[in-house]
């Protein structure tokens, strides 16, 4: 949902692969598709491996068509979001 998110995701039906972007809590932005509305109105959009970063399959959201735009409605909430800050700090340093 971070605006500045960009995760790689495919289409169930269709099997369009490209990019979804966070677009705050009611959307996410398509990227690098061609053809958005060949998308099938409701069907899934899971993710993909390709990043590395998630495993492959985990549901994201459904498309949504509109007469003029087509986005992707997510599953998650901001507000059952958990948020974890890491500190990274240097023992190395302090030892020596």
């Amino acid at each position: 949902l971070d605006e500045d998110s960009v995760i790689p995701v495919i289409s169930k039906m269709s099997k369009k692969s490209f990019f979804v972007q966070g677009g705050g809590e009611k959307k996410l932005f398509l990227k690098h598709i061609e053809k958005p509305f060949e998308l099938e109105h409701g069907e899934l959009v899971l993710t993909t491996s390709a990043a590395g970063y998630f495993q492959k399959s985990i549901p994201v959201g459904k498309v949504v068509r509109t007469l003029n735009d087509v986005y992707i409605m997510p599953f998650a909430k901001v507000s059952e979001s958990i948020f974890v800050n890491v500190l990274i700090f240097d023992f190395k340093n302090i030892l020596e």
